[in-house]
């Protein structure tokens, strides 16, 4: 992967941030596309496309997928689900 590339999330994940007065949980949906903006060792900075948000992510090897591993991903869960309506 190389900054610019969309990513996707293989597993769901949540960040909790700590605000003024509060805290909140963000959780990264496996099906949204991210942005990757910073590469820092085996850890990134990704921006959500829908609410252009900026987020750190650790353990990147294990927590995303490259828009080309994603769509291969995809399309195979396509044909074992028509495979196995079809028998």
């Amino acid at each position: 992967m190389k900054i610019g590339d969309i990513v996707y999330f293989k597993i769901k994940c949540k960040a909790h941030y700590c605000k003024k007065g509060g805290s909140y949980f963000y959780y990264f949906d496996v099906d949204k596309p991210y942005l990757l903006d910073g590469l820092h060792g085996n850890s990134c900075t990704i921006t959500n496309l829908n609410d252009n948000t900026s987020h750190f992510i650790t353990d990147m090897s294990i927590k995303l997928f490259s828009e080309k591993e994603y769509k291969y991903k995809t399309r195979k869960n396509k044909l074992k689900r028509i495979i196995l309506t079809n028998n």
